[in-house]
């Protein structure tokens, strides 16, 4: 994956200054607009973000509609948000300013985007960094929207095709992530499955153990009790014919007196 790198193009003044030679000079820019853009721009290139913003601004208070001022509004407001968050400012105060800044400066970059003759250039450039902040918030279909729109301004933007194509590459990356994500939750659900059932089928298998033990354990107390009814019989029967013997043995002695007792009649 290639690192995207985060370009802010500045457009000075004499970029795409107004010929003194048109006809339409006092009516697109002035000598205050121009002196404002020079200054503002000096600051910039020294580091004095919001020096230069404030500059831009009073170029723009001199001529609303002038692609220079604009543009390069938009370039010191972002700068001067992204340095806040650099610096880690957390309080929720400062968050809402730095988004706001954040805002203003999409908000300057849109309108150059709309402007066309002789801001095309600038425009295409707006439409860049747009999709710069765009793809540094994570909203890569807004990304690469804006880098298609700059390259129709400006055909021959190769930073433009560059971060285009690297956008398309993240967001190819980001699906397969998607892609096995799902795959991962997919099997991780499959898993569970397999874990429920043999779950289930253990507890099937303690409970066919325990059936078993209980029916091994019944059956040497079904046998025990057959071997104490058929002892007890046996001692029944043995008693009885103990008993019978007795009799028989009562009756023959009765007999034989009986028969001792006839002799003496």
């Amino acid at each position: 994956m290639k690192r995207f790198s985060f370009i802010i193009a500045l457009v000075f003044a004499m970029l795409c200054s107004c010929s003194n030679t048109e006809e339409t000079t006092s009516q697109t820019s002035n000598r205050g607009e121009r002196r404002y853009i020079a200054q503002g721009n000096e600051q910039f290139a020294k580091g004095n973000y919001e020096d230069a913003m404030n500059s831009y601004r009073e170029a723009l208070k001199e001529n609303p509609q002038s692609p220079e001022a604009l543009f390069n509004n938009g370039v010191a407001t972002m700068a001067v948000a992204r340095e806040r968050m650099i610096k880690g400012k957390k309080d929720a105060e400062q968050d809402s300013t730095t988004m706001k800044l954040m805002d203003e400066a999409v908000q300057s970059y849109s309108a150059v985007a709309m402007m066309r003759g002789r801001a095309t250039p600038i425009a295409a450039y707006a439409c860049y960094n747009i999709g710069n902040n765009y793809f540094l918030t994570e909203k890569l279909d807004e990304a690469e929207a804006s880098y298609r729109n700059a390259l129709r301004l400006m055909p021959n933007f190769n930073e433009a095709r560059r971060n285009l194509r690297i956008t398309q590459l993240k967001k190819q990356e980001n699906q397969q992530q998607n892609k096995d994500k799902n795959q991962n939750k997919d099997q991780n659900k499959d898993q569970d499955k397999d874990k429920n059932k043999d779950k289930d089928k253990d507890q099937n298998n303690q409970a066919q153990n325990k059936n078993q033990q209980q029916q091994q354990q019944q059956q040497p107390q079904e046998n025990m009790n057959q071997q104490t009814a058929n002892s007890i019989l046996n001692a029944n029967e043995n008693k009885e014919q103990g008993i019978r013997s007795r009799i028989d043995l009562q009756n023959r002695q009765r007999k034989g007196e009986r028969g001792r007792r006839g002799k003496n009649w």
